[in-house]
């Protein structure tokens, strides 16, 4: 499933990642915190399994949809208008619940300084390929080069097509990532694409013909 997962562009990688969160019954927030006998909660704990969590992600989400585009909203808001419609849900984890999904949402960027994004509205409507859409006008074109430096280190401008993504994480080790990624090329790093069965000239026509110096 991760294969097939892995291969598809960004936006429905995208679209498949939101919709699992939402149906999820796990709440990530309770990894690392102490269940009653002082064990250390996992991924994997029975304990943060919860049956509720959906209809609890999806209570915060649906009061987001309800701003009008281009509003946000602060978590304390959040909180407050759903005590007060619904004073005796929630238990101990009442004001908590809501401020993890709300951290979850924008960690997969379903918001934005407070608000639900055009593609995120559109996927809690149901519209996932005009999601998908929306989201892939906004995400810049893979590109088909990088540039090498003389100091043995790669740049990539911005997101690689697939194959010149797959063979440089191969030949070189990723040094640093953001609006660019950096890799850097190293001895283990060429002896691990050798030990893969790249030869020599494979190499030397990899940085030939991909890079723009």
């Amino acid at each position: 499933g991760y294969d097939r997962w892995v291969a598809l562009p960004p936006e429905d990688r995208w679209v498949q990642l939101v919709r699992a969160w939402v149906a999820m019954t796990r709440l990530p927030a309770l990894v690392g915190m102490r269940d009653e006998r002082d064990k250390a909660l996992t991924a994997l704990s029975a304990e943060i399994d919860r049956t509720s969590a959906p209809h609890d992600r999806r209570r915060v989400l649906a009061l987001l949809t309800e701003t009008p585009p281009g509003h946000a909203v602060t978590d304390d808001t959040v909180v407050e208008v759903l005590v007060w419609r619904s004073p005796r849900r929630g238990g101990r984890l009442r004001e908590q619940l809501p401020r993890w999904t709300l951290n979850e949402a924008a960690t997969l960027g379903l918001t934005g300084r407070g608000g639900l994004s055009t593609a995120a509205r559109l996927l809690l409507a149901g519209e996932d390929r005009e999601a998908a859409r929306a989201l892939r006008d906004l995400l810049p074109a893979p590109l088909d080069h990088v540039l090498v430096q003389p100091d043995l280190t790669v740049v990539a401008p911005g997101p690689l097509e697939r194959p010149l993504a797959r063979d440089l994480a191969l030949v070189a080790d990723v040094e640093s990532t953001g609006g660019a990624t950096v890799y850097r090329v190293t001895e283990s790093t060429v002896r691990r694409a050798l030990d893969a069965g790249r030869s020599a000239s494979d190499l030397h026509e990899l940085f030939r013909s991909r890079s723009r110096t």
